[in-house]
Parts: C-alpha cells; structure tokens; sequence
C-alpha cells in the first residue's frame, strides 16, 4: 500500500498473453500502444504512483518469443484513508475493464521504403561505396569456390532496416537478413524465387558443393539498424560453407520476408542499384547444359573472356565492373585457375 499524496491505494499487475498473427524466426522488438480506451473508459496504467501514466502497458521482460509475448498493466484499489477506510474505487477501472479494454500491441516491422542495401568494400582502409572511385561492387566478383582470393577488400553490402517511421530497428536476428538464392541452378533441380547459384557440376557431389540457398547477415542490427552481408563470410573470414559463384540476375535480399531495395550509398535513390555479382566461370556460365554450367575455371572460360575482349563489351565478362574486358579481367580469371568446389 502507498500514499500519492491524494489517495492511499494498493497495486494490482493485469497480464494478458497476445499471440503474434505471423510467427518470426527470432524474437521481435515489441511494445504497448496506448490511447484506445475512448472517451475515458477504463484502460491501465503504469507502475509509476507519482503520475500513474494512463493507457499504459509493456510486455513482461522475457516473455517475448517468436510466436507471441505476455503484456502487463497495473490497476490500482484506492482507499479513502490509510487504516479503516472503506474503498472508494478501482482506478483507473477493474480488471475486467481493463482486459476489455486493452491497448493495441506493437510490433516493429520492416519499411520496404525506408530500409535498403548498399555495395561496400574496404580498399586501403577506406570504406567505398557505390558512389566512390574505385566503386565498391568493382570488387564483387568471384568463382564456383569460395576460396581465400574471392571477394577482395571485404566485399559486402551493408544493409539497414528501419521501420515506417524511418528509425533503425536493432537486435534483429542474422538469420532473418539474407540473400536468398535457390540452392543452384535449374538443371541441378533448384527452380523457384530468388538468383540461382551455380556450383560446379562435373565436379559436383553431396558434401562437397554444399547446398548454398541463403547468406546471412553477420551479426543482428545495431542501434541503428544496421549489419553487414561479407560475401567471402560473416566478418571477412573464409566460410567453407559458401562455395558458390556466378548468378543469372539479381540476387534479392530480404528482411523478415520483406525485399529491400539497393542503393548506390545512402543518399542515393531506391533500386538505383541491383546486387549481381560475376564469375570468373564464363563458359557456359548461364547455359541449361549439364556439364557447362558451373565448371571449373579453365581453358574454355579464357577463351569466352577472349572473345569479349576491348573493343567487344561482354558484360558477364567485365569481372571487374569497369566498363570495359582487359587485361584485369583476365589476371582475376587467372587467379581462378582450376578451382572448383571440391578444390580449395
């Protein structure tokens, strides 16, 4: 029992479990949304007995899971006075009013709008951009084996989420951001949403060339909603689970099932960039055949490179996003030289 100064009153803890309509992989940011109790019925209120703070209710600290959460709010029983005195009402209802007036739950969602990705990668300590000179996705550029010479200067696209008031939404989980793929390509079996991800074929055995159908984020959200995607794996470390190399078309990324737009960097507009990446696996690169479609790299993808070279413009064959096929583009197809899935 307590005294506000006006009232003496005795605290009752109201809880009420709320299932969410969709389930998450991993715990969402949740919170109470009060001003629904309309024209002064009884709703709750905090635990605060200075001001009480009407409409008010929280979720119960870790009751939070993927499928729903326990909400709280208070009601108070005040007295006329400290011993002896009769009650004079529940504030600021009972119970059942309360329950029947409960306020909306929230729950944080992803912005298609206002979250995005953005091509990064860290050339002499400089973070570049899509913007910047070299630009970032120059670098995203690799083979049918996620090896140490893949993806140079920490390839990456940052991505940030926010919600529809344009804030960061942190702590969510890397599993719930990724590039989503089929698994392979369409001759392997793998047909559906997403870029298809060729391994190599001829080479090809369970155990070997793993069954890459998503790349996760790093880590979960920071403050500001931000984390990164490393394409070589999470924080620049080789991943020997991520042997997979070029792609037919752009490769979506998702947030909690929601697609996210690219942009050239932060201040640039939606979709001013689309995340594809090339190999150094030319040769048949995109084909249906069996046995040409993600190969290792050799003589036959030399000499599709070769015959692309400048002034002829192969886009597939500008490994480096120059804007023209040279002499670099051969030395990072030369830097490939015979890797394959099950050769490191």
């Amino acid at each position: 029992m307590a005294n506000n100064g006006n009232w003496w009153v005795v605290r009752h803890e109201i809880r009420r479990h709320v299932s969410f309509s969709t389930a998450f992989t991993a715990p969402p940011s949740v919170w109470g949304r009060g001003g629904f109790g309309g024209g002064g019925t009884a709703f709750g209120a905090s635990a605060d007995t200075i001001n009480f703070n009407m409409e008010w209710c929280e979720p119960v600290p870790g009751s939070i899971t993927t499928s729903g959460c326990t909400m709280r709010t208070y009601i108070y029983e005040r007295f006329n006075t400290q011993f002896g005195g009769s009650r004079f009402d529940w504030w600021p209802g009972t119970a059942a009013q309360v329950i029947y007036r409960w306020g909306a739950l929230q729950v944080r969602e992803v912005d298609a709008d206002n979250s995005y990705y953005v091509p990064e990668a860290v050339v002499g300590g400089v973070v570049k951009d899509g913007l910047s000179t070299p630009k970032a996705y120059q670098l995203f550029h690799g083979c049918p084996n996620n090896d140490a010479g893949s993806y140079p200067a920490l390839a990456r696209v940052r991505v940030v989420v926010k919600d529809t008031a344009g804030n960061g939404i942190a702590n969510i989980s890397p599993s719930d951001i990724f590039v989503l793929f089929n698994g392979g390509s369409p001759v392997q079996g793998f047909i559906g949403d997403g870029s298809d991800s060729v391994v190599a074929n001829s080479q090809f055995s369970v155990g070997t060339c793993p069954d890459v159908k998503i790349l996760t984020a790093d880590s979960a959200t920071d403050a500001a909603g931000a984390t990164y995607i490393t394409f070589v794996g999470a924080g620049g470390t080789s991943d020997p689970g991520r042997k997979w190399g070029h792609f037919d078309s752009e490769m979506p990324i998702y947030v909690r099932g929601t697609k996210i737009s690219g942009r050239l960097s932060d201040a640039s507009a939606a979709n001013s960039y689309r995340l594809e990446i090339k190999s150094a696996d030319r040769s048949g690169g995109l084909s249906l055949s069996v046995h040409d479609h993600g190969e290792l790299v050799d003589s036959a993808d030399l000499n599709t490179l070769l015959g692309e070279y400048s002034p002829l413009y192969g886009w597939w064959s500008d490994l480096d996003s120059s804007g023209t096929v040279n002499s670099t583009d051969f030395s990072i197809m030369t830097a490939h030289w015979g890797h394959t899935c099950s050769n490191p």
